[in-house]
């Protein structure tokens, strides 16, 4: 039975019985008589200059994408009365911003009215609309964010085959460090959750180049080639999902990227060695080391030793961000590390007068420091930019190892009381320690001892890596220095409890012959 398109009551008939009648869409083969559907907007907060990615459905023919401060409001393409802003499409060198299911629009770079606004999609061949009236976004001021506009391919396999040239992102502003997240498909996909927003999470795979053949930045940071993210048995599965962006700590747009079948590639050459297509269950159609549900064979390995075993030193990523201005309950106990740094979710341009200082899981001899930590100026521009010349290190570090139990820290520049500045107004900063940082070296018998090179937890990028000729990194950081100086406003004293065996001063184990003092200046 043919029914033309149209919204036709479905009934039940019984006998001569006939039931109450539920409305039922018939649409064109083509779907072109239907309105724009938005599923998610990325990022939701945008910022002048970035571009936002609209993911949904039935977007058709490039139309318009329109803001307003009202809920559902009447637009109306090219009225400037109607309160709504029109927004434009990115134009070459980006491609593509315009398709069924994905929409790539820019706010403007002189948009000063920051507000929350409902966004409304209007398709050009039917003039349909979405409802504009639970979608919104909130224009923030600020630097314009990572963004993306370009996607090449936008499908194919993943993790990519030997022989593939990689993927080309291109956009803007994505500095000569980016970081490329990958959704590995562990749960459903939605901005709105924290899960999906938090990049460093489980979530997503990062890939900064390190150890990719194929990753490039070209000179004019607007390029992007890369492999596609794989860690462990994880990469992006079977399915349409999104590849977002991050450059000096701020989260740029995504765009998606289809992965297709492993059934139809060459299963005898796997994109890495050791994986498998899986064709049952859960991972059917993706690559893995190995699939959910299939029969495993295991054995048992285990190690021994006639000593002890050898332990790792590493630099500890640490800070009780979410307490911060909670004195109940922040944990004195969690010495920052590394600090100060631009990667803390409210860094801010950092005080002339800052301490720098990391912190190890271990203890570390201190013969191996000085010529194993540096500190480089990196320039005034909005983005750091380092050459690791002799005449950009800072001078006279202080290099003072703190005993701290099992968590020593490592005071590279001490703050200073007062107005004498550690550091030069408005510059960027690296923080370097190489693998020449080694562990204090531990008793493993009678006759030897043992020590362990700094474990590489944060490598430079290649590029990088290249340029600095003072050792390997085994660790980094950044931060960029503001204009005024840090004043003390409260102090923990740590640790806030202690039992003693009997009354007397407190002696610090450390030092035996002296006991703790706690001076507030």
């Amino acid at each position: 039975i043919y029914v033309s398109p149209s919204t036709p009551l479905i009934s039940v008939k019984k006998g001569t019985a006939i039931s109450n009648g539920i409305p039922f869409q018939v649409t064109k083969a083509d779907l072109s008589d239907q309105k724009p559907f938005i599923s998610d907007i990325d990022p939701a907060d945008p910022t002048p200059g970035s571009f936002v990615t609209i993911y949904g459905a039935h977007f058709g023919v490039a139309g318009v994408v329109y803001l307003s401060k009202t809920k559902g409001a009447t637009c109306v393409y090219g009225d400037d009365t109607d309160g709504c802003v029109e927004l434009e499409l990115p134009t070459e060198p980006c491609a593509h911003t315009w398709t069924d299911t994905q929409i790539i629009a820019e706010i403007d770079g002189s948009f000063d009215d920051f507000d929350t606004y409902y966004v409304t999609v209007e398709r050009a061949d039917n003039h349909l609309k979405s409802d504009g009236t639970l979608d919104v976004l909130s224009v923030q001021k600020g630097a314009p964010k990572p963004s993306i506009c370009g996607l090449s391919p936008s499908q194919g396999p993943a993790p990519l085959p030997a022989d593939h040239l990689g993927l080309t992102f291109v956009g803007k502003y994505f500095t000569a460090t980016p970081i490329l997240y990958f959704w590995n498909g562990t749960q459903p996909y939605s901005t709105t959750t924290e899960e999906t927003d938090d990049l460093d999470g489980g979530a997503w795979i990062g890939w900064n180049g390190s150890g990719d053949t194929r990753w490039q930045v070209d000179g004019t940071e607007t390029e992007i080639v890369s492999s596609i993210a794989y860690a462990g048995n994880q990469s992006m599965p079977l399915g349409k999902w999104p590849i977002s962006i991050k450059a000096n700590n701020i989260k740029g747009n995504s765009v998606a990227y289809l992965v297709t079948d492993c059934r139809v590639q060459d299963q005898n050459n796997p994109p890495v060695q050791g994986w498998q297509c899986c064709t049952e269950g859960r991972d059917t159609g993706s690559w893995k080391s190995f699939c959910e549900g299939e029969e495993r064979e295991s054995g048992y390995v285990w190690r021994f030793t006639t000593a002890i075993f050898p332990l790792d030193p590493y630099v500890l990523t640490q800070c009780d961000q979410k307490n911060w201005y909670d004195d109940f309950a922040y944990d004195g106990n969690i010495n920052p590390s590394p600090i100060p740094s631009s990667e803390w979710e409210e860094s801010e341009p950092m005080c002339l007068n800052a301490q720098v200082q990391v912190v190890f899981n271990m203890g570390i001899k201190g013969n191996t420091i000085p010529d194993n930590v540096f500190v480089y100026a990196c320039g005034t521009e909005k983005d750091i930019s380092c050459d690791y010349a002799d005449s950009e290190l800072l001078p006279n570090l202080d290099l003072m190892l703190e005993p701290g139990g099992n968590d020593p820290a490592l005071v590279i520049k001490k703050g200073l009381l007062g107005d004498t500045p550690n550091f030069v107004p408005n510059t960027w900063y690296r923080v370097l320690l190489t693998t020449g940082v080694t562990s204090v070296s531990p008793d493993i018998s009678t006759t030897a001892t043992s020590t362990s090179p700094l474990r590489i937890t944060r490598p430079l990028p290649k590029k990088e890596q290249d340029k600095f000729e003072k050792g390997t990194v085994a660790f980094y950081y950044d931060f960029h220095t503001g204009t005024g100086f840090c004043s003390l406003n409260s102090a923990f004293i740590t640790p806030k409890e202690k039992e003693v065996n009997r009354l007397g001063l407190l002696m610090d184990k450390w030092y035996p012959d002296q006991p703790f003092y706690y001076y507030l200046k």
